[in-house]
């Protein structure tokens, strides 16, 4: 079993789907369309940012110079957990320790400067810190102090880097490689930016299809220039899939730390995709899989939102769920995952929604607990099966005329129009137009709103797989673990549950999960700063449905 896939079944995978940004970032992106660009010339009385990042001897300097109206600076979010040596300087005045988070309302230039010291846990999260003698990888809200009224609104920024560690050191951003850029943001997608320095590599591809850029840092087990080709081609796959607007330029970051295999993380940044990689990862389908459906997130996720624009726990279907279909179906489509990796995926997110304790519960209930362990990737599973079923759908009612792109790319087209999120009626309306519409809105009752577990159209995988009735079985341990190696320690315990009946407790480090023979699970967390193995008896859940196997006489070749 790969170990993305079962991060469906378990949430024990390699490539859970992130939570949703903080909903006052998503509202300040969804305001517009594209809340990043070139610089502007800047006029008296606009708002400027600067910021410089400064590696020197192995700790992290981090300067913020902010100009705007009277009023705007007079509140600024506090510095990050662990900064020392705070200082604040207003208009022309000296350097002084900060003693408030406010400043004079008259006060049009505020510097505020500080040493960044990111707790050691943050190290091991995409969307947390590291600082050491050989470098960073920082993302904006854990090193970056701000003025709130820049939060929701676009202002033009500069963007220094700097590191004494020598000419092996790559340095960057999210925003693109080198030390200086100058970019028009927002607060909020500077707070989910990454900045990077270190010893490593880069690269940039500029092509009439985009410009994509690229860092890494670390040895892998793959060659990153070849992956940063082919991350760069599959970005242009998916512009070519939503038919949108021309593509921005993108970064993906690669980093290798003392993670088992296997146990990656990938997220959608500002701008990028950050992928956290041991040094044995393979450059296989289940990576893949994680970046390409990160990829998707720039579209659906950034650029395309169903309903309100605040939460989202009730749309994980369609944000996560539905984004790793199109991920899944067109990687597989240019050759980029085998038949038996693309079979693996669909088998898994079966088995999710068959074996799972929660199976035909609303999609409502498990919204209402979506922190709960296994229930976001129960909701995923669903809305990436869903997807399959819809494919089918149109392609029967259509004969092969239309897909499932053509829903994505006309309510991209209406995002695009409102610059806003869409009533989550319209997806629906615009499935229902190419389809049966009452067949339509019986798939959507039954597998996103009711969660039944009913099989997919013998057609739905394409002409190489066919259906078959199957058995499934997951191991389940009583904590979130896809949320739990994403903050480097344990959470969610549930009461009562495996984790807690051994022992494990909410907050304690993380550094491993093994999955041994004869159904046996050792949890390695930190405890008095050493490792300890907590042996888990995990709970088996078991159920019978829809499978799929390979169509015997179809050669690879033909399936896509």
């Amino acid at each position: 079993m790969s170990a993305c896939l079962a991060a469906l079944v378990c949430s024990c995978g390699a490539a859970p789907p992130p939570p949703p940004p903080v909903p006052a970032a998503r509202a300040a992106e969804l305001a517009r369309a594209h809340d990043v660009g070139p610089p502007s010339t800047p006029r008296r009385g606009e708002r400027t940012l600067s910021i410089s990042l400064r590696h020197e001897r192995g700790e992290l300097h981090v300067e913020v110079d902010a100009s705007a109206p009277p009023g705007e600076l007079r509140e600024w979010s506090a510095p990050p957990s662990g900064a020392r040596d705070v200082e604040r300087k207003i208009d022309a005045g000296p350097w002084q320790p900060v003693s408030g988070a406010s400043v004079e309302a008259s006060a049009t230039h505020v510097a505020v400067r500080f040493v960044a010291a990111p707790a050691r846990e943050l190290a091991s999260r995409v969307d947390g810190a590291a600082v050491d003698a050989r470098g960073f990888r920082v993302v904006g809200a854990h090193a970056l102090v701000l003025p709130r009224a820049f939060e929701p609104v676009a202002f033009d920024a500069t963007i220094s880097i700097a590191t004494d560690v020598g000419d092996v050191a790559v340095v960057g951003s999210t925003y693109g490689v080198g030390a200086h850029k100058e970019v028009r943001t927002t607060g909020a997608a500077l707070r989910r930016a990454v900045f990077v320095s270190g010893p490593g590599g880069r690269a940039e591809l500029h092509a009439p299809e985009g410009h994509d850029e690229a860092l890494w840092f670390g040895y892998t087990a793959f060659d990153p220039r070849a992956v940063v080709a082919e991350v760069a081609g599959f970005r242009t796959t998916l512009h070519e899939y939503f038919h949108g607007t021309e593509p921005e330029p993108a970064t993906l970051v690669l980093a290798t730390d003392a993670r088992p295999a296997g146990r990656f993380h990938v997220a959608r940044v500002t701008r990028g995709v950050v992928g956290l990689v041991s040094g044995l990862d393979r450059w296989d389908g289940a990576l893949r899989l994680a970046v390409a459906t990160e990829l998707v997130h720039a579209w659906i996720g950034d650029r395309l939102w169903l309903g309100p624009a605040d939460g989202g726990a009730d749309r994980v279907w369609f944000h996560d769920g539905v984004a790793r279909a199109i991920a899944r179906d067109e990687l597989f489509r240019v050759g980029l995952l085998t038949p038996d990796e693309y079979l693996e995926e669909v088998s898994m997110a079966n088995a999710t929604v068959v074996a799972s304790p929660m199976r035909g519960e609303s999609n409502e209930t498990l919204a209402k607990k979506i922190d709960a362990p296994l229930v976001r990737g129960l909701l995923v599973a669903r809305g990436a099966l869903y997807g399959a079923t819809v494919r089918a759908r149109i392609a029967k009612a259509t004969n092969g005329q239309r897909s499932l792109r053509d829903v994505l790319k006309a309510l991209y087209a209406e995002a695009a129009l409102r610059r806003g999120p869409l009533d989550a009626s319209r997806w629906l309306a615009v499935v229902a137009s190419l389809t049966n519409a009452e067949e339509a809105r019986r798939d959507f009752t039954k597998a996103i709103v009711e969660g039944a577990a009913d099989a997919l159209p013998a057609d739905a995988l394409g002409p190489c797989f066919e259906p078959t009735r199957a058995r499934f079985q997951t191991r389940e341990l009583g904590f979130d673990q896809a949320l739990s190696r994403a903050a480097g320690e344990i959470r969610g315990v549930e009461k009562d549950g495996p984790a807690a009946k051994a022992g494990l407790a909410e907050g304690e480090g993380l550094l491993d999960v093994k999955f041994l023979p004869k159904g046996a699970v050792t949890v390695r967390v930190v405890r008095g700063g050493a490792p300890v193995d907590v042996a888990v008896t995990p709970r088996v859940q078991r159920g019978e449905g829809q499978g799929f196997r390979r169509r015997a006489g179809v050669k690879d070749e033909a399936c896509r």
